[in-house]
């Protein structure tokens, strides 16, 4: 349950955000660089952990958040 209301508000976040109704985080990318940053970390800093993985999604996340923030 706890992970349904995240992704609610996290997709009402985003659609207040942006002024986009339709916004998702699926449309923005913000789902493949996360999963991206996570291949990245794996390939060329040997990350390994469960923890490591959530961290590097995070900031790929984080960071293309704010670049499709910034470009609105």
């Amino acid at each position: 349950m706890l992970v349904g209301i995240a992704l609610g508000g996290t997709g009402a976040l985003i659609q207040a955000l942006t002024h986009n109704p339709l916004a998702d985080h699926s449309v923005l990318g913000i789902n493949a660089s996360a999963s991206f940053d996570v291949v990245l970390s794996i390939m060329f800093f040997g990350a390994t952990s469960i923890e490591s993985y959530m961290s590097w999604a995070f900031i790929g996340a984080a960071i293309t958040t704010l670049l499709a923030y910034l470009a609105r």
